[in-house]
């Protein structure tokens, strides 16, 4: 369904991404992990024309991304939902009015802006805070918020940014099963950038990791955590030794 085809992009003489490859499949729940400043969230700028690649093609069903005027692209981004790091929700807006956004933006009206707004707001359980300004909910609730904004144009493709990042163990699961209930319920694809493996174990079906521009390994959990890569071993064991993963059995 999304397709990266040797994506370079440099800032500066720091090469970020060096012909990176990938593709994912229909349905699936694809994570990018890594350490900071490995690439990830770059790629997924890339897929959503917040960055352009200095060489290589991101392909959409077989269209690719990059070739298209801005018009056309805005019309491909319709495909996709994301889901910031920050939330990213507007301070002034209610929680609903911050979800109900993009659909006024694109012409949907305001009766079915706000029953398809609600309808989003109870798949993360966060109707009851409808009303409430961004500043008046937990950082967990803005994720949320955040996520039900993400889905609430019935995307085909779902980005996440470090949907765990700053969030503590518990909501951290909780993000986590949402992700799952999600991509169950709606049969979409997801993209997951996170340094948070045991995130990446509990909702991926497959892995890749990022290091030095390269994709060093790639599979299902299994497959991942059996690579031979030095790299990919150290990361696992530093994230077990800190205490960020357990409970998952690979």
């Amino acid at each position: 369904m999304l397709e990266f085809r040797n994506i370079t992009r440099s800032f500066g003489d720091r090469v970020v991404l060096d012909k990176v490859s990938f593709n994912i499949n229909k349905g699936e729940t694809f994570v990018i992990v890594g350490p900071s400043g490995t690439g990830k969230s770059v790629s997924l700028r890339i897929m959503i024309g917040l960055l352009t690649p200095d060489s290589g093609e991101v392909l959409l069903n077989g269209q690719d991304l990059i070739a298209m005027d801005p018009e056309q692209r805005s019309a491909m981004n319709s495909h996709f939902g994301v889901l910031f790091q920050s939330g990213a929700l507007l301070a002034w807006l209610t929680v609903a009015q911050n979800v109900a956004l993009p659909l006024l933006e694109r012409g949907v009206d305001e009766d079915e802006a706000e029953a398809r707004t609600m309808e989003a707001l109870r798949m993360v359980k966060l109707e009851h805070a409808c009303d409430r300004k961004p500043s008046e909910i937990s950082g967990g609730m803005q994720k949320r918020a955040g996520l039900a904004r993400a889905i609430v144009t019935r995307p085909d493709v779902i980005l996440y940014d470090e949907p765990t990042s700053g969030l503590d163990p518990v909501m951290s699961r909780h993000i986590d099963a949402l992700i799952k209930e999600l991509q169950q319920r709606l049969g979409v694809t997801s993209v997951v950038v996170t340094h948070d493996l045991h995130s990446a174990f509990s909702i991926g079906d497959r892995i890749a990791m990022l290091s030095d521009g390269h994709i060093i390994a790639m599979g299902t959990p299994e497959e991942f955590c059996a690579s031979d890569s030095d790299i990919v071993q150290g990361f696992i064991k530093a994230q077990f030794s800190a205490g960020y993963i357990r409970g998952i059995k690979i």
